[in-house]
């Protein structure tokens, strides 16, 4: 499993809102398990050369004054998921950053 996280200086609905945004250009989601926005979101995902979906959990987090995301993967750890989260995770952060 690979669980990679972010502090974003804003509110949960605007993290929310901007994980969702960059989601579409990552990720075709296969299902959704769970979408309860702005807090918690689940969906099974395949890639190709996947044998089988994958599960992704991400939590929104309320941390005075801003919000933590984390993203759990249950991809191994032996792919190249974990630096795919790190750079789509800072990317989240870059582009709030350029938007404030």
């Amino acid at each position: 499993m690979v669980t990679k996280s972010v502090y974003l200086m804003c509110d949960r609905e605007m993290a929310f809102s901007l994980f969702m945004g960059h989601a579409a250009q990552w990720w075709s989601h296969d299902r959704v398990r769970v979408y309860e926005p702005p807090r918690h979101l689940e969906v099974d995902l395949s890639r190709a050369g996947d044998a089988a979906p994958r599960m992704v959990r991400v939590t929104f987090k309320e941390e005075v004054p801003g919000t933590r995301i984390t993203v759990r993967d249950n991809s191994p750890q032996s792919d190249n998921t974990a630096s795919l989260w790190e750079e789509r995770l800072r990317g989240l952060s870059d582009d709030l950053g350029a938007a404030s």
